[in-house]
């Protein structure tokens, strides 16, 4: 003991564990750059020489340990997928061990060595802690209605640069239950005509997911049939025939909107009934199948392009183009929304059909010389992209979309392009786990022109439908059908069929005078876009309707009571919207 180095190294033995090390390695975060370091302890009696620190490596964990004399640091870009087994999580806390040694000059017996460890916390990525539960069918209710998890389609245009692509994939929320899709689309063409539609079944509405693909089906159906039927098609293109031809005439908007009203207001009833016979047949509510529809037919005519529209619920229709300064977008209608986050209106409620004016409304029309694309979108693509009403009216944030799709080649006439633009719905969006579904017409891109003398107008071309007003339309009866025989046939509903929040507030039937500014339309020689009204509908006759109990909007089934105080203004985020 007489040798001072040796009792050095042999107090330093008996002590080590009460050497403080300052560890303060910072929690790593999956997929985010990281940075951590720990220096060794410092020891006025002896010197610390750090000789290896194992506990993770670059080829599973992403991270990388570089040692030094007295110190180490962790570097890189944590990821655990390599962790990730049969769809399990992977683990977050790892055990980092240094190995040191303490050595004392002059001491016979060299060196002491010993180990430290330390505890390092990597996140998971949010995006990876959703589990893709496949929907257990069997013990599903009947009827299952069985769907897949994702659908795609694509289809180039006869004789047109032109081309659709399609995608629908089951959102977060539904995969993490193991519940199925409730979206769908579908597209048709016919003598030129291109009929689409998309449609979102209300997530409380068991059934919902064949309501949305009834709706989908039946509307395209009919719309198909009746473009096939030729005295109609011949009567509704020379009507827009005329009206290209001298789009300031007024009145030739009427019987381009009176024959969309046919078109479009009995295809959606059609589908309603569809839906409501569904439902009779298998000895179930109606509101059970409930869902929104989002319905368009286009065609390309020697002037350009007719583009017309059917909207009820939430989600977006709009005509984008990128040949003007600034880049104009056409919003083809307005969502219906609530006084909360997560309400709106679906197809199968009956005051959806009950007042001939309201249902008027929901049209809209545009002639235009070319677009870029034509989006028609359930809202688990507009929430997250838009977040809110306004932005649909901004032609910036239709620029950040067409931006992303193209880089992800999802718009391109490939046959490629219709798994691109699956894989792009997978996009994350921190409470945004909605299913999606995406149809686009698009293609043969113009380049733009000089700016209007107007720029501003063409950033936003929606104005509100009170912005303008028109005359009151003198009503007369029509050969072709009225809203009388739109109106709900069997099976019928009673006031308890309908999904309504509060089903005690009567709606009212509009008077003719009320049924002005209803139609949208606006030419593409209008140096500024006007607002999307028409200017009468004298084919349309006001008929006795039953009017139906209920509110306007509804709970769509897409979050929790809790999740839905939010109240809603014209600057109402829809990020309340919880799916």
């Amino acid at each position: 003991m007489e040798n001072t180095p040796v009792r050095k190294l042999m107090e330093l033995n008996s002590s080590i564990d009460s050497i403080s090390w300052d560890v303060r390695l910072p929690n790593a975060f999956e997929k985010q750059d990281y940075w951590g370091e720990v220096r060794l302890p410092p020891c006025d009696s002896a010197r610390f020489v750090l000789t290896g620190v194992t506990g993770v490596d670059e080829s599973q964990h992403g991270l990388k340990i570089e040692v030094d004399e007295n110190k180490f640091s962790i570097t890189g870009t944590p990821d655990l997928s390599a962790l990730r087994k049969d769809g399990q999580p992977a683990p977050s806390e790892f055990t980092l061990t240094a190995k040191y040694r303490l050595e004392v000059d002059g001491a016979s017996g060299g060196a002491y060595e010993g180990e430290k460890e330390f505890k390092l916390v990597i996140v998971p990525s949010s995006d990876t802690l959703w589990r893709d539960e496949p929907v257990n069918w069997d013990q599903m209710s009947e009827p299952r209605y069985r769907n897949e998890d994702y659908a795609t389609d694509s289809a180039a245009l006869d004789g047109e640069e032109k081309h659709i692509v399609a995608a629908s994939l089951r959102g977060r929320s539904h995969a993490q239950e193991g519940k199925p899709r409730d979206d769908a689309f579908r597209f048709a063409a016919t003598h030129g005509w291109q009929v689409l539609a998309v449609s979102d079944g209300a997530g409380s509405a068991c059934y919902s997911r064949e309501g949305a693909r009834l709706a989908c089906e039946k509307a395209v159906a009919v719309c198909c049939e009746r473009l096939d039927n030729e005295p109609f098609r011949d009567g509704f293109e020379a009507h827009i025939k005329a009206l290209s031809s001298t789009p300031d005439e007024t009145d030739k908007r009427k019987p381009v909107g009176d024959s969309l009203y046919t078109l479009l207001c009995h295809a959606a009833n059609q589908a309603r009934q569809a839906i409501a016979q569904e439902a009779a047949l298998q000895g179930k509510e109606t509101r059970t199948y409930a869902a929104t529809l989002l319905l368009c037919v286009a065609k390309h005519f020697p002037f350009g392009w007719f583009v017309g529209s059917f909207w009820v619920g939430d989600g977006a229709i709009a005509l984008y183009r990128r040949d003007t300064t600034p880049h104009t977008v056409y919003l083809m209608g307005e969502p219906d929304e609530g006084e909360y986050g997560g309400q709106t209106r679906f197809l199968t409620m009956p005051e959806v059909f009950s007042d001939a004016s309201a249902l008027y409304r929901r049209l809209r029309f545009r002639l235009v010389d070319d677009f870029s694309a034509l989006f028609l979108m359930t809202d688990g693509v507009s929430d997250p992209k838009f977040e809110t009403t306004n932005n649909l009216k901004n032609a910036e944030k239709w620029d950040a979309l067409w931006d992303e799709l193209t880089a992800a080649k999802a718009l391109t006439n490939a046959a490629e392009s219709k798994q691109a633009l699956l894989e792009w719905l997978g996009f994350p969006s921190p409470g945004n786990h909605d299913d999606r579904t995406l149809l686009v017409l698009c293609g043969n891109t113009p380049t733009a022109s000089e700016p209007a003398d107007d720029e501003s107008a063409a950033t936003t071309a929606s104005p509100d439908e009170g912005a303008s007003t028109s005359p009151t339309p003198e009503l007369t009866t029509s050969a072709e059908p009225t809203v009388s025989s739109l109106a709900p046939s069997t099976p019928s509903e009673s006031a308890a069929d309908i999904p309504v929040a509060a089903k005690d507030e009567p709606t009212s039937a509009l008077t003719p005078s009320d049924t002005s500014s209803c139609l949208p339309m606006v030419a593409e020689s209008d140096p500024e876009p006007t607002p999307n009204t028409p200017e009468t509908t004298s084919e349309l006759q006001q008929t006795e309707m039953e009017l139906l109990s209920g509110s306007s909007v509804v709970l769509n089934g897409k979050g929790s009571e809790a999740q839905l105080k939010a109240p809603k203004g014209k600057k109402h985020n829809k990020r309340n919207k919880r799916h």
